[in-house]
């Protein structure tokens, strides 16, 4: 697979995830792209559910979506407790996770150096967006410029 197709897969798959979390009411929907900060992904979504119930419904959506459309994830974990819920796919890392949690791991600020390139208001409303793939011919904004995801300060 080329460079280009792997990244429209990549892309396809993110929005996918985006889709199916929001179906299920994941609030707070951060997508980080590491760039070369980590080996360990190439983007990382964070996502959080009210209670340990939701956070499994939004799970169980994400795994049963894709699983459907032939993208099972190569590890999960979490999903019994249902208080953090890592899936991995490799080149995406999903965490859905209780606001507590977020809050006092500060999860967001792991990643705080890269710039955020999807983001969702309290509302579930996109705020921001930038194509997976990489810029879209605009100048970046600073992370600064964006909301903190978690409507917190």
């Amino acid at each position: 697979m080329t460079k280009d197709k792997t990244a429209l897969a990549t892309r396809k798959l993110i929005d996918t995830i985006v889709e199916l979390a929001g179906q299920k009411k994941a609030e707070h929907i951060v997508l980080f792209n590491p760039g070369k900060e980590s080996s360990i992904a190439d983007w990382f979504l964070v996502c959080e559910g009210t209670n340990e119930v939701h956070n499994r419904a939004i799970s169980n959506a994400i795994l049963q979506g894709l699983k459907e459309i032939g993208s099972p994830p190569w590890h999960h974990e979490g999903v019994e407790q249902g208080r953090w819920i890592l899936i991995d796919f490799i080149d995406i890392v999903v965490n859905i996770i209780l606001p507590e949690l977020r809050h006092y791991y500060e999860l967001d600020k792991l990643w705080e150096q890269c710039e955020p390139v999807y983001v969702t208001d309290d509302a579930g409303k996109k705020t921001r967006r930038q194509t997976a793939a990489g810029r879209s011919g605009r100048r970046r904004k600073k992370t600064a410029d964006v909301k903190p995801a978690s409507g917190r300060s």
